[in-house]
């Protein structure tokens, strides 16, 4: 692993926006081909939704590839990985998926800068690198890549660089501290509850729709669905226990243009669709797609 040097910048081949399963898989790809990767991040942790948004409701994926095969399998062997099995899939430990994905990039090649948001991708250049800005606890940030890749499962950057698309939807996800059998009905009876999985050790991992007509509202419901919680889990000597750095947005990107030097993941996986339990699926295909050459990656 390398951190970026604010210093030295240097040209990349592969800029990966996002420090999802699915950007990490990509950045692992490349990096071991030997091309110059940076993985960026808003945060200072990997796993994009699943560990920012607490999408942990996963089904276990199909991996025939290399870096897939190798996360997946650490993951499966690991007993603290998963905290419930079960016919809705698999609920995953956000602590451990961090760390198994922090030390993967560890033992590649590829670059990191985390902390970081985007506001502007310009076109490339005569040298065919495009310039991408960014902001970061230490200002302006620049950085130039051949290919630019946003990762991010809610389509951060693809948001700002095509201006269009479509935001499909809105979860709050969380956990609660163990609740008693008799709390089952007020936790079904939840205002726009999507799923609930009871944990063995009585908790219970939660995924409720917020309203997504306007994407500046949806932190506001969040907060308020959050206090409307707290008030109805009290009574049953519950709390919220762990709850996302930032709620789930689902989004569908806009159709790619014929030629860019930015790609949506969507766009390297034409044709296919995926739930949010179904991220590291996504993760694997893209690694997939990667060895086979296929568009942008």
């Amino acid at each position: 692993m390398q951190i970026h040097s604010l210093d030295h910048p240097a040209a990349y081949d592969y800029v990966v926006y996002g420090a999802s399963v699915g950007g990490i898989l990509l950045a692992l790809h490349h990096a071991a081909a030997g091309r110059k990767v940076l993985v960026l991040n808003a945060y200072g942790f990997p796993g994009g939704s699943i560990t920012e948004s607490l999408s942990c409701l996963q089904q276990w994926p199909e991996a025939t590839t290399p870096h897939a095969r190798e996360l997946f399998g650490e993951l499966r062997a690991n007993p603290y990985a998963t905290v419930y099995d079960g016919p809705e899939g698999w609920v995953l430990n956000p602590e451990v998926l961090k760390i198994g994905l922090q030390r993967a990039l560890e033992a590649s090649d590829a670059a990191l800068l985390f902390h970081v948001k985007a506001h502007r991708l310009d076109q490339p250049g005569p040298d065919g690198y495009a310039t991408l800005h960014l902001i970061g606890k230490e200002g302006g940030l620049e950085i130039t890549g051949r290919c630019v890749i946003d990762a991010s499962d809610a389509g951060h950057l693809t948001r700002i660089v095509r201006g269009t698309g479509e935001l499909t939807g809105a979860r709050l996800c969380l956990f609660t501290s163990p609740l008693p059998a008799g709390a089952k009905p007020v936790v079904e009876g939840l205002p726009g509850l999507q799923q609930a999985v009871r944990l063995p050790d009585g908790r219970y991992w939660l995924a409720l729709a917020l309203p997504a007509d306007a994407q500046t509202l949806v932190e506001t419901a969040a907060n308020d669905r959050l206090d409307e919680l707290t008030r109805a889990l009290a009574p049953h000597e519950g709390r919220l226990q762990i709850v996302p750095a930032e709620t789930q947005l689902l989004y569908q990107p806009a159709p790619a243009p014929a030629a860019a030097p930015f790609y949506h993941v969507a766009d390297l996986l034409p044709g296919r669709t995926y739930a949010p339990h179904q991220w590291l699926q996504q993760a694997a295909d893209l690694e997939a797609a990667a060895g086979q050459g296929g568009r942008g990656v």
